[in-house]
Parts: C-alpha cells; sequence; structure tokens
C-alpha cells in the first residue's frame, strides 16, 4: 500500500472545515473562528492575548488578524491594546461570544463523536497520541534533514 499520508490529512481537514462550516453558519461563526473562540473559552475571564492565540492554532500572524477582525466585526470580541510588556493585542469575549460557549462545546463533542464512530476508547486515545505525534514531528522537524536522512528514525 502506497502511503500518502499528508494528502489524507488535507482530505480529512477539508471534509472536517466543510461540515464544521455548514454546522457552524447558523450561530454566525467559521471554523477558523471557533479556534480562537476555543482559546478564548480556556481561560475563565474569556480572555487571551493575541500572540497566545497564534500560539494556540499554530497559526501566522496575519491569519489571527484577520480571524480576530471578522469575530470583533461579528460582536464575538473586542480587542485592546496592552500596554504591559510586550504591548501585544488583548482579545476578550463579549456577552454575544460567552453565549456561544455551550453550543460550541455541544458540536464540538458531536463531531468528534462522528469522527471517531467506529472507534474504541482505546484505539481514540491511540489516534490522539499518535496526532500528537505527527504534529511534533512536523514542528520540531525540518523536511531538508529528512531529505538527507538525517532524520530521526523510530525505534520500537
Amino acid at each position: 500500500m502506497e502511503r500518502n499520508i499528508g494528502f489524507d490529512f488535507k482530505r480529512i481537514h477539508v471534509t472536517i472545515e466543510a461540515k464544521v462550516n455548514s454546522d457552524l453558519r447558523e450561530k454566525g461563526l467559521t471554523f477558523s473562528q471557533m479556534g480562537v473562540m476555543r482559546c478564548l473559552f480556556r481561560n475563565r475571564e474569556g480572555i487571551a492575548t493575541q500572540k497566545d492565540i497564534e500560539t494556540f492554532l499554530s497559526l501566522k500572524h496575519p491569519t489571527v488578524v484577520g480571524i480576530i477582525r471578522r469575530l470583533e466585526k461579528n460582536g464575538f470580541v473586542t480587542v485592546s491594546e496592552n500596554h504591559g510588556p510586550g504591548r501585544s493585542k488583548v482579545v476578550a469575549l463579549t456577552d454575544k461570544g460567552k453565549a456561544v460557549k455551550d453550543s460550541l462545546k455541544e458540536s464540538r463533542e458531536a463531531w468528534e463523536r462522528l469522527m471517531l464512530r467506529g472507534f474504541s476508547d482505546s484505539e481514540a486515545d491511540t489516534l490522539q497520541v499518535l496526532l500528537e505525534r505527527v504534529h511534533r514531528n512536523l514542528t520540531e522537524g525540518e523536511i531538508a534533514d529528512e531529505k538527507q536522512g538525517r532524520g530521526q528514525q523510530a525505534h520500537d
């Protein structure tokens, strides 16, 4: 069997994004915006710096700026200047943003149940570990090293 894992990840991502966007349309949100909202929900006050959001989502600054601008335009968040160290922007949930928390959690849990249909709990846990390892490999490694055979091989 020929492996084409990168293509499979892309196919899965496109499918998830389309299904999630369809589901979120009635809430006035998108898949990308939901990621920012999840980051804000992690903090009890519903506040995070723009840099924290970029790190949480593994996205570049311009991409996050665009997502936050649309959330602000639609009344889900406010953005203010942090005049402390780092002078970053602070993003905070509005009442409208806080009001969708339970609904978004319910939707996310439904998507996860759909994705994991037919998986045992053990298989789902293993998948989570493997996906985290793939992400770590991609964030810590370089393609040039792999091309030259300098990548670290697993010795299981």
